[in-house]
């Protein structure tokens, strides 16, 4: 009688799971269109005081000058600076004499302290992080090098070209220096 009652059981068990799993449940679906997806900006737009006119520099003496550009991308970014020239002649080429420092406008903090101009040509140098929409201020600080000699008077370069990089808050310094950066 046992065994007759677990059968009875069982079958009735297994008869409960097979209306359950063919039972009707009322459902509907509805299809929404004319979603839209649109993508973030990274960018750089205007700049003041550039390009740098740094006149009558005299070795040991700095002259301070300030320049910006304007963040106009719609993401937060990281922003870098590096530059690129080409010597026109080789042994007079001021970027290679020329200390700079870089100083944030509204809170002093330097971000590129005595390194030789020619320093950002080959490495990229961090100057903002995570900064939004708006204008961004920086003096710039140019001194020749206090051991140049006569053989740098009366000497103009205009081939030095600075670079600013924005890339989206996180992404890093670009993967190439800015030397080999077009422009």
């Amino acid at each position: 009688m046992k065994k007759i009652a677990m059968s009875l059981s069982m079958i009735a068990f297994v008869s409960m799971l097979a209306v359950g799993a063919t039972g009707a449940y009322f459902s509907d679906t509805k299809a929404v269109q004319g979603n839209t997806f649109a993508t973030g900006t990274v960018k750089i737009g205007d700049v003041s005081n550039m390009p740098v006119n740094v006149t009558n520099l005299i070795p040991g003496v700095p002259q301070t000058t300030m320049v910006g550009f304007k963040y106009t991308g719609s993401t937060n970014a990281d922003v870098y600076v590096g530059n690129t020239g080409n010597p026109s002649t080789p042994a007079f080429y001021l970027a290679d004499v020329l200390k700079v420092k870089i100083m944030n406008h509204s809170d002093n903090s330097i971000v590129y302290y005595n390194g030789l101009a020619n320093g950002l040509v080959s490495n990229w140098k961090a100057i903002a992080s995570d900064i939004g929409a708006g204008w961004q201020y920086y003096d710039v600080t140019f001194t020749l090098n206090s051991s140049v000699g006569n053989e740098y008077q009366e000497k103009t370069n205009t081939n030095t070209v600075f670079l600013f990089h924005a890339v989206q808050t996180g992404g890093g310094a670009p993967a190439t220096p800015p030397l080999t950066t077009p422009y």
